[in-house]
């Protein structure tokens, strides 16, 4: 409804610099603030904007997760602007959020890839599994996991498992 358009008008306006950065949002918080999604958008702006407002930025996330947010979108869009910026460790938080309510295999293919990141072989190994398993994984996806997860499985010296694939 209303909250829901001020949300993305408040991400429109502050992208094209028509207005005063989080104006819509601040009214959308002011007029219900506990909408999970507004401080979601919120926080994604204040990320957007610059590192130095990462903490307004972290503050106004862990009000949207107080208020548990389900928008699968936007907590992916909040994981990927934090891997932007190499907080891997939220990153990895937000799409496990995401992938507890809508296990897409884009948001398990990000999830693996900011595992591996951190060097959590083990743990990457079985999301790339996971989207080499799914139904719901396109051809591409499929390929290009088995290349990553081939890799992975080189270094933890468990190559046997490729066979399956």
């Amino acid at each position: 409804g209303a909250m829901q358009r001020t949300s993305h008008d408040c991400m429109r306006l502050t992208q094209t610099g028509c207005c005063r950065p989080f104006c819509p949002c601040q009214e959308a918080n002011v007029l219900d603030n506990r909408n999970a999604d507004v401080w979601g958008y919120l926080s994604l702006l204040l990320l957007l904007s610059g590192e130095e407002r990462l903490h307004e930025a972290t503050a106004a996330l862990d009000q949207a997760l107080k208020y548990t947010i389900t928008n699968t979108s936007l907590l992916r869009e909040l994981a990927s602007a934090f891997i932007s910026i190499d907080h891997l460790s939220t990153a990895e938080d937000l799409l496990r959020r995401s992938i507890a309510l809508d296990p897409v295999p884009y948001t398990r293919r990000l999830l693996a890839d900011v595992l591996a990141s951190q060097n959590a072989l083990a743990q990457a190994a079985a999301e790339y599994k996971l989207l080499l398993d799914s139904e719901d994984a396109e051809d591409w996806q499929r390929d290009d996991a088995l290349q990553q997860y081939a890799e992975i499985l080189r270094v933890l010296g468990r190559e046997h498992e490729l066979a399956a694939y």
